[in-house]
């Protein structure tokens, strides 16, 4: 009788355990969590969720106006969204992010809320990178003061693309281009002219007027590839035999320096009284004054057969390419840095130190640096990075 009356005691203890328990499981439901939040129409935009935290961090463009932006978000179940009281519609509710904004998820049931705390954050200051126009395969690039790109297809064509970005055939089938290069105007901006090379036959330059006609401005070269006027436009010519080239107006050309140190010279530009000449096979930059020639930069490449490409003076710097598809700047005191490209090949736009490139070549801009034209030789897609 006493053995019966324990376990029925037992029985009932454990019953008032378990209900307990259930009743504990029903009060504490799994919180409604924020699976994805993002900016609507925002040409850039980097967000982190932290689920354990509770926080999101965006990072946006510098510049971006933060005080009228719309989130778009996920839940992992159904519930309500609010802010400050107000209840939000995924890709429609606007909000001020000037500082962090609390998202308050409720389920529906509304047995439970927990804030989030959003934050979005503006990044330093640095060029944008996006995609201007899609050609050929493309080598130089070269920019007309009112924003017309002109780009070589190293084949027999020319492009010319309005500054919105819309491309159209400028040369087609002249027999003065072929496997073009390099392409630059002149002071004047009147004529193009572009470095040409062949299979059977020395290379020349060739001078292209405005209306698409052309002439065979010099010859005889072995493998001209970049191409420089100084101020007095006298055309400087990059030939890959280790020789650099000046041709006058009138077309008379001179050895304007001869180095073997150049191996294998390829991308110049003039600045500042000087002419700069960059190495395609090591990365070095000389600098030539009076016919002299001496290191001015060295550009670290892991691809040392193309560790440097086309190069352009563009506000007081160099901008040059190389083969780690990336895009460096170099000061007028020899200073290099990273200008654009994580060193991944890719296409991906945005910030210019996140942004991809595939086989950066011909390189050209506006006078004051703030849009840098980039042909891409693998993809024949023009990029522009624009400050």
């Amino acid at each position: 009788m006493i053995t019966t009356m324990k376990s029925q005691i037992t029985l009932l203890a454990l019953s008032v355990f378990l209900a307990v328990a259930c009743s504990g499981d029903e009060a504490s439901p799994i919180p409604v969590e924020i699976q994805s939040f993002d900016l609507v129409g925002l040409p850039f935009s980097s967000p982190v969720i932290d689920v354990e935290n509770k926080s999101i961090i965006i990072e946006v463009l510098f510049g971006t106006d933060l005080t009228n932006l719309v989130a778009k978000f996920s839940l992992s179940e159904d519930g309500i969204v609010t802010v400050d009281g107000i209840t939000q519609i995924s890709g429609v509710t606007a909000n001020d992010f000037s500082s962090p904004k609390i998202y308050r998820v409720t389920a529906n049931n509304q047995s439970q809320a927990v804030d989030w705390s959003v934050s979005v954050v503006s990044l330093a200051q640095q060029p944008v990178v996006s995609t201007f126009a899609l050609v050929a395969s493309n080598g130089g690039i070269a920019v007309k003061s009112d924003g017309t790109v002109f780009s070589t297809s190293e084949s027999d064509k020319v492009y010319k693309i309005s500054p919105t970005g819309v491309v159209e055939t400028f040369v087609s089938g002249d027999p003065n281009i072929t496997r073009a290069t390099m392409i630059i105007f002149d002071n004047s901006e009147e004529y193009l002219y572009v470095s040409n090379t062949s299979l059977t036959q020395p290379g020349w330059i060739t001078k292209v007027g405005l209306d698409g006609t052309s002439e065979v401005f010099t010859s005889g070269y072995s493998v001209p590839t970049g191409i420089a006027f100084d101020n007095s436009n006298n055309l400087y010519i990059a030939d890959q035999n280790n020789s650099i080239w000046k041709v006058n107006a009138a077309g008379l050309k001179t050895i304007f320096s001869q180095n073997s140190d150049f191996n294998r010279p390829h991308g110049m530009a003039w600045a500042e009284g000087s002419l700069y000449v960059a190495s395609a096979h090591d990365g070095n930059i000389f600098k030539v004054s009076d016919t002299k020639s001496s290191l001015f930069a060295h550009v670290n490449g892991l691809k040392q057969q193309w560790a440097a490409g086309y190069m352009v003076y563009l506000d007081g710097s160099l901008f040059i390419t190389n083969g780690d598809n990336k895009i460096h700047q170099i000061s007028m005191s020899g200073t290099v840095s990273d200008y654009a490209g994580s060193g991944a090949s890719g296409s991906d736009n945005g910030p210019a130190s996140n942004a991809t490139f595939n086989g950066p070549n011909g390189i050209g801009g506006t006078v004051d640096g703030t849009k840098i034209y980039l042909g891409e030789y693998n993809v024949g897609t023009i990029r522009l990075i624009q400050n």
